[in-house]
């Protein structure tokens, strides 16, 4: 048996890094590849991160709950070339899995590693390496898994002109190796429908002894996998899982449908919402409508005023949307 103990995550792109910190179901993405990582045996993380993107990417590692393996950032001086390098020092301890970080793989990650722990193959590739080959920017858009032989290829990109393919050097090396299908169950996209798709997988991921923890009280009901902070305030409110709510939450007078995260601090008074994001710190107070497959970034706000005369009074950034139905 071939044991994989240790993973390397390409974040060497300033977009990859910040990606990493994306809030999705309450926690960031990286908390959520961590726990695929966990489920697999693995034991310590190395996230290769752009110069200047670390700070933010190791607050969101810190705010995942202990345990897990062991994480360390190594900054990306020099690159794409540092995330090979390291690779190379990677593989000289034993075998090392290649996440791209910015995926969500499911059991994926653990079938790969039990694939090469068969010990008869140096490299597991995903199913349609072709995709692989294209040129990303890194080492790779799916999971794969290389024995210390394939320390041979990290020094071929390396010696090769600009970002050559490492999955292109594998299959040209003559290792061995076994595809293994990967039904990706998500990549990275910033659409908010891409986002929630990600919302509704991780929340329908909860285990069904997720409760309440005592919140069916204050005229608070509860039905289906419901996670909720011991800190979160809940009042006169129905919580309908999948759903989860984070710590220091407020919940008043209001209906949480399914498919919801209501984040840390975040205010939902009066509120009806549905398949949603209300990030960290943002307020929801009597919208006067049901709010569905919408994503409340942190500490937005979104009020209703009884004031007259009426009207809409809008705030917004460059790039924001509204839709009125």
């Amino acid at each position: 048996m071939h044991e994989v103990k240790l993973a390397l995550i390409d974040a060497a792109a300033p977009a990859v890094a910040a990606r990493l910190a994306t809030p999705l179901a309450n926690s960031p993405l990286i908390g959520h590849v961590l726990d695929e990582l966990a489920r697999a045996g693995l034991e310590e993380v190395r996230i290769v991160v752009a110069e200047g993107a670390s700070k933010a990417l190791e607050r969101a590692i810190a705010s995942r709950p202990p345990g897990g393996p062991r994480v360390v950032t190594v900054a990306a001086r020099g690159g794409g070339r540092a995330v090979v390098e390291e690779l190379s020092r990677a593989l000289q301890r034993g075998p090392a899995l290649i996440h791209p970080g910015d995926c969500l793989l499911g059991e994926g990650v653990a079938q790969i590693c039990e694939r090469f722990a068969a010990g008869d193959v140096d490299a597991v590739l995903p199913a349609r390496p072709e995709r692989e080959l294209k040129d990303t920017g890194r080492l790779g858009d799916a999971a794969m898994v290389l024995a210390p032989a394939a320390g041979d290829c990290c020094r071929a990109v390396m010696a090769g002109a600009g970002r050559r393919s490492l999955a292109r050097a594998i299959l040209s090396s003559g290792l061995r190796l076994a595809v293994c299908e990967q039904p990706c169950a998500w990549c990275y996209c910033e659409s908010t429908e891409a986002l929630l798709e990600a919302n509704r997988m991780l929340l329908d991921a909860l285990p069904g002894e997720a409760g309440a923890q005592g919140a069916e009280r204050d005229g608070v009901t509860v039905a289906g996998r419901v996670a909720i902070h011991p800190s979160a305030q809940l009042r006169d409110c129905a919580v309908c899982g999948p759903v989860a709510i984070g710590a220091r939450a407020r919940v008043e007078d209001s209906h949480i449908g399914p498919y919801t995260a209501i984040g840390a601090d975040a205010v939902v008074i009066g509120s009806e919402v549905d398949n949603s994001m209300v990030l960290e710190g943002a307020e929801l107070r009597h919208p006067g409508m049901r709010i569905e497959g919408s994503i409340l970034g942190e500490r937005a706000s979104v009020t209703r005023s009884f004031q007259l005369p009426r009207g809409l009074h809008l705030h917004l950034p460059p790039g924001s949307r509204v839709t009125l139905s």
